[in-house]
């Protein structure tokens, strides 16, 4: 089952390049949407722009600045011992942000400890995308590592029990294989609960450790064990392949412009969806 994909430029992975530089690289690399952050809305205020502006030039040059990543304070939890950036904005806080950009899905996370179930955090996970719904957007939750909710099994509980139509899962190949890489948990998921997807690979020995790795030592798509051909192409027979790209935490490419950055990311993710799909001669 084939879908209309829509290549993204997940910003995380370009470091700390200005919107309008990541999509100068994404309008000349052949993508069509670019992910934002709440820092970027921060910044445009402090320059005196528009973030509506912003916009509306990306739209001009082929570039829909689709979704903003992310939503954090959307359920109690304990004290993070390391605070994470936009961990001090409130729910009204981002998706008014993500107005501003006229953005349609918004990204959550749950990364610090909490004493909430899963069934606890389904009920605000359903506020959240109450909330959301006012604002005529979708929000996608993100599973991640040693977390309260870190496989796709536990998410789509969430998801499932929150039972709203503009929730759903942002699958993370990364996540995905550092955790519980459960193909039957994944074929539980309707495929129009997974909203969008990011792309990258890994080894089996960590530079640092997870954690640290997951920031900082991701590899690009096919540089790496995990088996993506597989994953994409189950998710592909899913239909949840509309929204999708690379997303690479990797220090050497943060350290490049982000031109070359997204050049390289896409290639790379060019060459794994091309063993994934292409006809076989």
């Amino acid at each position: 089952m084939s879908t209309q994909r829509r290549r993204v430029l997940w910003s995380a992975g370009i470091g700390p390049a200005p919107l309008e530089e990541r999509v100068d690289a994404a309008a000349a690399n052949g993508y069509d949407v670019v992910s934002i952050s709440t820092l970027d809305h921060q910044r445009a205020v402090e320059a005196g722009v528009d973030p509506g502006e912003i916009t509306r030039r990306a739209r001009d040059r082929g570039i829909d600045t689709a979704i903003i990543d992310g939503m954090i304070e959307w359920h109690p939890h304990d004290p993070p011992k390391v605070p994470l950036g936009g961990s001090n904005l409130t729910v009204d806080e981002v998706f008014a942000m993500a107005a501003d950009f006229d953005v349609k899905l918004v990204n959550a996370i749950a990364p610090f400890r909490t004493q909430l179930s899963t069934e606890g955090l389904a009920e605000h996970f359903a506020a959240l995308c109450d909330r959301a719904a006012e604002f005529g957007m979708q929000v996608h939750f993100e599973f991640t590592p040693k977390s309260p909710v870190a496989d796709v099994g536990t998410a789509w509980k969430m998801v499932r029990l929150a039972d709203r139509p503009n929730g759903g899962i942002l699958f993370d190949t990364w996540h995905f294989y550092r955790t519980n890489p459960d193909f039957d948990d994944l074929a539980q998921v309707p495929g129009d609960r997974i909203l969008a997807v990011q792309v990258s690979d890994g080894r089996p020995e960590f530079v640092e450790g997870l954690l640290q790795d997951t920031f900082r030592h991701r590899y690009l798509p096919g540089e790496g064990s995990f088996d993506l051909v597989r994953v994409l192409r189950v998710l592909d027979e899913m239909g949840c392949l509309s929204v999708v790209g690379p997303e690479v935490l990797a220090e050497e490419l943060f350290a490049l412009p982000a031109m070359e950055n997204a050049r390289i990311a896409g290639d790379a993710y060019d060459r794994v969806m091309a063993a994934a799909f292409e006809p076989i001669s």
